[in-house]
């Protein structure tokens, strides 16, 4: 019994080869156990797993406070575990402990409680996967205020649609990044593209050594050496916590709200009973912190005990620069799109990486891509774990868990405490054909709405 999900099978009294179908028939027990063995630090208990009133839809976890920051820097980790892992294009590298980056994110908190940024307040973020925006995205959270995160590579219309949409009080930028060899300034692109929307405050991250004292441009080597408190605000479970657009490949982009409570129990589950992340593991999953990805693995990681390995810049060029010298051998848990992960697969001596599982999100696999991962990166026999959701559910509608035996290219099955299925277009259960995707009945954990 060695996987985290055999473990919680066993705690709960259920046959493992029956979980998926218990979570589902039993959502308040198996959101209820997900709570107890791996959920956020609640400041007030929840009434129920669930409950609603003639209003409103039913919410999850009414009547709890807690603050899923907390929850991802929570303290029973230990200090001075390593947080993060930044690494350059440039070459440059940065490794924060768990101190460090509370500390960090606790000076932005305290700073946006100085201009008054706190609960029902919104602050959008524009930043590559710098470790600054990282714990920008913390410091928000645990001010009590919501996340809007945006991709940093909008162009000047597409930024402009999204805050116009997500109509946020304040607005961190980061200050400029290097990109494919190039110096890319994100703070003018940023205001530019926004100077004709209504006023609201826009604070630059400086991340090359300014040591200005504009207060509009904050210098973030600072923050590391902070001695503010790490107090995040209690807030009601149902609390937005972060914002996020969809690619809009559908139709118009949404801004779907995530909650703290109800997206830590989503991550939670799929963070530690699919992807079998433990205390301790390392994980490299690159990703730009406006698309789900990137808060889904930074908190995910983070509030399992892990570190989190960052490649600013372009990934690829990212992982060449740094390769075997940076001792990429010791990450664990190594997620990306088949593209990515075939790419890697087909590098220098796959740059040193010898994961132990494998996150696949964002395209299908096809054969070969899954044939290049197995044969070349199978010295240790990683799971592959393939998953597939979006942005309107925070995390996973289909997933593998390190127990299944998937078809190659395929999924396990339904992420537990999902009620998926594969229909045709009658409504009719399909097993052995093509169908299509049928609008999940119970969508458990994952708390969020629509905004247009």
């Amino acid at each position: 019994m060695n996987s985290n999900v055999e473990r919680f099978a066993d705690d709960v009294g259920v046959p493992l080869d029956g979980l998926r179908a218990w979570s589902v028939s039993h959502p308040d027990e198996f959101w209820s156990a997900v709570s107890r063995v791996y959920g956020p630090p609640w400041s007030t208990p929840y009434e129920s797993v669930r409950g609603s009133d003639a209003t409103g839809p039913e919410s999850w976890f009414p009547g709890g406070e807690t603050n899923i920051a907390a929850w991802a820097l929570s303290e029973s980790h230990g200090d001075t575990l390593p947080a993060l892992r930044w690494l350059s294009e440039d070459g440059a590298t940065l490794t924060l402990t768990r101190a460090e980056l509370r500390a960090a994110a606790a000076e932005i908190c305290r700073r946006l409680w100085g201009l008054g940024i706190g609960p029902g307040d919104t602050v959008g973020l524009v930043a590559t996967p710098h470790w600054s925006g990282s714990a920008a995205i913390l410091g928000i959270l645990a001010a009590g205020a919501s996340c809007l995160p945006l991709f940093s590579g909008y162009g000047a219309g597409a930024l402009h649609d999204r805050v116009e949409a997500g109509g946020p009080d304040l607005l961190l930028v980061q200050g400029s990044t290097l990109r494919k060899g190039a110096e890319q300034d994100i703070a003018q692109q940023v205001r530019a593209a926004v100077g004709a929307l209504p006023p609201f405050g826009v604070i630059t991250l400086e991340t090359r050594a300014t040591h200005s004292d504009d207060t509009t441009s904050w210098d973030v080597a600072t923050l590391t050496n902070s001695a503010a408190l790490w107090a995040p605000e209690a807030v009601p479970s149902g609390a937005p916590a972060i914002v996020l657009f969809t690619s809009g490949s559908t139709g118009r982009p949404k801004g779907v709200v995530l909650s703290h409570a109800g997206w830590a129990h989503q991550l939670a589950s799929e963070w530690r009973l699919h992807l079998d992340v433990q205390p301790r593991d390392r994980v490299l999953w690159p990703a730009d912190p406006g698309w789900v990805v990137g808060p889904f693995t930074l908190l995910g990681a983070l509030a399992a005990g892990a570190e989190l390995t960052l490649l600013d810049g372009n990934p690829a060029a990212t992982l060449a620069r740094h390769g075997n010298s940076s001792g990429l051998s010791d990450v664990t848990i190594l997620g990306g799109s088949p593209s990515f992960l075939a790419a890697v697969a087909d590098g220098p001596d796959t740059y040193g990486l010898r994961p132990r599982i494998i996150g696949a999100s964002g395209e299908p696999f096809n054969a070969k891509a899954w044939a290049a991962v197995e044969r070349t990166l199978s010295d240790n026999r990683p799971a592959i774990i393939n998953i597939c959701g979006g942005t309107e559910v925070g995390t996973c509608l289909l997933a593998t868990l390190p127990c299944d035996h998937p078809p190659k290219t395929g999924f396990g099955g339904p992420a537990l405490g999902v009620d998926a299925d594969i229909v045709d277009d009658l409504g009719t259960s399909v097993s052995d054909s093509l169908g299509v995707a049928r609008r999940p009945q119970h969508l458990a954990g994952a708390s969020h709405r629509d905004i247009q």
